[in-house]
């Protein structure tokens, strides 16, 4: 019967606790990779969490706008505007929003990404650092699909009542 240097030394150790102890690199590499994976998928959940905090808070933004520019757009509606020229306008509107966010993302986020993976490989000298271009482009994309549909939809959903209801509407 052929036994492992490993087991042998294991097999020792429980019958002679105080003597020694044993310690294994792939047992040692098997824990942080284990703890690497834990780490990811906790980052990973906490990403998406506020990926989608972020996007309900954006949806929320502009209901509320629509909301209050309302009776804005019966007024160009009144003037000749058709509702089509307003959800462009929004539409084009939401593109700036997105635009203008792609741009701190890629600069002062960049930034940040930059200071903390410094640091994170200071304090851990066996973590590599890699640039998610994939990820990012990702982001960029989801980020101007939504700024770019949500406005539109939100205004043809609240703009549903004739011109004269919503300029007699009050509030």
């Amino acid at each position: 019967m052929h036994l492992s240097v490993k087991t042998v030394l294991e097999t020792l150790e429980t019958e002679n606790p105080n003597a020694f102890s044993v310690s294994s690199k792939s047992d040692a590499r098997a824990e942080q990779t284990n703890l690497i994976q834990t780490m990811q998928v906790l980052g990973g959940g906490l990403s998406l969490l506020l990926l989608l905090i972020g996007l309900l808070n954006f949806i929320n933004v502009m209901f509320t706008c629509v909301l209050t520019r309302r009776r804005e757009f019966a007024v160009l509606e009144s003037i000749g505007m058709t509702k089509r020229q307003i959800s462009g306008m929004l539409t084009w509107e939401g593109f700036y929003y997105a635009l203008f966010t792609a741009g701190c993302m890629l600069t002062l986020g960049n930034g940040v990404l930059y200071l903390i993976s410094k640091a994170v490989v200071q304090i851990a000298d066996y973590t590599v650092f890699s640039y998610p271009f994939g990820l990012v482009a990702g982001l960029i994309l989801t980020l101007f699909a939504v700024c770019l549909i949500v406005p539109a939809i939100v205004f043809r959903m609240t703009a549903k009542e004739s011109v004269t209801e919503r300029l007699h509407r009050t509030d």
